[in-house]
């Protein structure tokens, strides 16, 4: 045999043993893989809980974009900003325990609101409310420009 050939039969021997040796270690990681995936399947669900006063959501920017906040005040909110991360819309309750939803224009100003109370009249411009007995009341107002 010449030194070229001796060299090639070499290095095909030397292949043909890291194939092998490839073949059976991903064998071995894809039935690793499975039965990873059956014991995970098989183990109990856990639920995790986050617990805090206030709540911010960030897009990539860094802006705030969702905010729920329940930090000092008895009216636990939840805010919605657009992508400037300025508040576009407030869900929250009121002192009565109605729910109340606010729309906001750019530059803060409420445009629309509505309420969901389960006995009360609709607000007032002056913020006034009166009470009526065992009606459910819904209220929408937009301001007008």
């Amino acid at each position: 045999m010449n030194p070229m050939d001796l060299e090639l039969s070499t290095r095909l021997e030397r292949l043909e043993r890291e194939n092998r040796r490839m073949k059976r270690f991903g064998l071995a990681a894809v039935l690793g893989a499975g039965l990873l995936g059956m014991v995970g399947a098989a183990a109990p669900a856990v639920c995790d809980v986050l617990t805090g006063e206030r709540l911010v959501l960030r897009d990539e920017s860094g802006r705030s974009r969702v905010t729920l906040d329940a930090y000092r005040t008895d009216n636990p909110a939840i805010t919605l900003a657009d992508k400037q991360g300025r508040a576009r819309a407030k869900l929250a309750l009121d002192g009565q325990g109605d729910l109340v939803v606010n729309l906001l224009d750019e530059k803060g100003a409420t445009r629309g609101t509505h309420r969901f109370g389960a006995d009360v009249a609709p607000s007032t411009p002056s913020g006034n409310r009166e009470v009526q007995p065992a009606k459910k009341t819904d209220e929408a107002t937009m301001s007008e420009d």
